[in-house]
């Protein structure tokens, strides 16, 4: 938790710090630390670490659950759509199957993360306001708020660059509020 709160702030060396911490008491740091390192622009370490926990968790939903939301924005980031895609729809299947808000909306965003990199705003809008909503709900100001940056961005996508300004300026409003890292 001390890793996710340094690397949300944008203190790298004291995350770096935290996430081998966690390794030594034999806690997985991951996706923590691909998030970092995507964060410091290793895009390939990022995703390689990612990959290989997917592998190593097999058939586990849960476990892959917990990676495959990280997964889809790193595979984006690394400009790997179809990937993203996959990892997208495996999580969406997953959160069909369990009655969680929480999984829900990280399927949502990642849906509507990867719509929205294969081109289709608007059906994209509808998965990211169903995320945003939900982060709401569950009070998760830091995951809303980087909703609302792609809500953002998928309005500009459709030439409403009024509701693009406002969506991003109450993103960066929250994102400053929290101290995290934009």
């Amino acid at each position: 938790v001390r890793a996710e709160l340094h690397r949300l702030r944008g203190e790298e060396p004291e995350a770096e710090a935290a996430y081998r911490q966690a390794r030594i008491w034999g806690r997985e740091p991951q996706p923590g630390l691909a998030e970092l390192r995507l964060a410091q622009g290793h895009v390939a370490e990022a995703y390689a670490a990612l990959r290989r926990g997917l592998q190593e968790a097999g058939a586990d939903p849960v476990a892959r659950a917990r990676l495959l939301g990280p997964y889809v924005n790193v595979a984006l980031v690394s400009g790997a759509i179809e990937a993203a895609r996959s990892g997208a729809d495996e999580l969406s299947t997953i959160a069909g199957s369990w009655d969680s808000p929480y999984l829900g909306a990280v399927s949502a965003y990642a849906t509507g993360s990867v719509l929205l990199a294969e081109g289709d705003p608007a059906q994209a809008l509808t998965h990211l306001r169903r995320a945003r909503a939900a982060w709401v709900e569950l009070e998760l100001a830091y995951e809303a708020a980087r909703t609302r940056i792609l809500i953002g961005r998928a309005c500009r996508d459709l030439g409403d660059s009024a509701t693009a300004d406002l969506e991003l300026d109450a993103a960066h409003s929250e994102l400053t509020r929290l101290g995290a890292a934009q």
